[in-house]
């Protein structure tokens, strides 16, 4: 497991490259690449040509993985978003990675139609992906269409395709599942990437890893108990990112580094 910083957190003062270049100077070994604002908006610039090619030879000049492009729009009820992610699926192996981290959608008021509606667009856009070898990994979360980790596996059942993966939020089915354990190990290798932080008990604010109800060590030994070695990014919001990152990516380190 090595540990990535989320461009999204230094959206609103700097620009991709220069959120890049803190990421990698706060000692991230990599990067999730947010084409979204803190609004969660996409923001189409970050997709136009030159932009990812600057992206991908930056991370490379500043030896920086490029772990993951994520954008976490509304798929369901935007039909914009649905059509903007169908067209930047095929460009995420220009940025440098093959995993693309898409959102739950927000549950608005229908959860059967909406859940059809989720599976549906997701069958189309794995059709895509699957064409471009991209890996998409969506995140299941509180008040979303896709709520919890067993909403995630019934999507797996829906769609059997090795392009469908998981983004595993641990902070999320910490909130939503009844065994976020046991939800990780039956998720095994189809979880691609992470989101770590903490969580208060029934509160869905994302706290520092070294704060919080939840036991971190209990959730690192499990993933490292299912092998997995891909990339964790740091999921943060409400805090000043810069001030923060040095001492939770401390913690991270150290207690990943305890269970090897």
């Amino acid at each position: 497991m090595h540990f990535s910083g989320r461009t999204q957190m230094l959206w609103d003062e700097y620009s991709l490259s220069d959120s890049l270049k803190i990421i990698g100077a706060l000692g991230f070994e990599g990067a999730e690449i947010c084409l979204e604002n803190r609004f969660f908006e996409y923001v189409p610039t970050f997709a136009e040509e030159y932009i990812i090619d600057h992206t991908r030879e930056l991370c490379a000049e500043l030896g920086l993985f490029a772990n993951s492009v994520g954008c976490h729009v509304d798929f369901v009820h935007e039909e914009k978003s649905f059509t903007a992610l169908k067209e930047l699926i095929p460009k995420v192996p220009r940025y440098g990675t093959n995993i693309f981290i898409l959102g739950g959608c927000k549950q608005v008021a229908h959860y059967p139609e909406e859940w059809s509606t989720y599976t549906e667009r997701m069958r189309e856009m794995v059709r895509i992906a699957e064409d471009h070898d991209v890996l998409l990994a969506p995140e299941p979360e509180i008040h979303c269409v896709l709520r919890t980790s067993h909403d995630m596996e019934r999507l797996l059942e829906a769609i059997p395709s090795p392009a469908l993966r998981v983004n595993m939020d641990i902070g999320h089915a910490f909130l939503t599942d009844v065994d976020p354990i046991e939800s990780i190990r039956r998720l095994g290798e189809r979880i691609v990437h992470l989101h770590i932080e903490n969580m208060l008990r029934g509160w869905h604010n994302h706290q520092l890893p070294q704060h919080g109800d939840m036991d971190l060590e209990q959730y690192f030994r499990v993933i490292t108990d299912i092998g997995f070695a891909g990339p964790a990014a740091l999921d943060l919001y409400n805090v000043d990112f810069q001030e923060i990152a040095p001492e939770s990516l401390e913690y991270l380190e150290t207690l990943r580094d305890s269970l090897r």
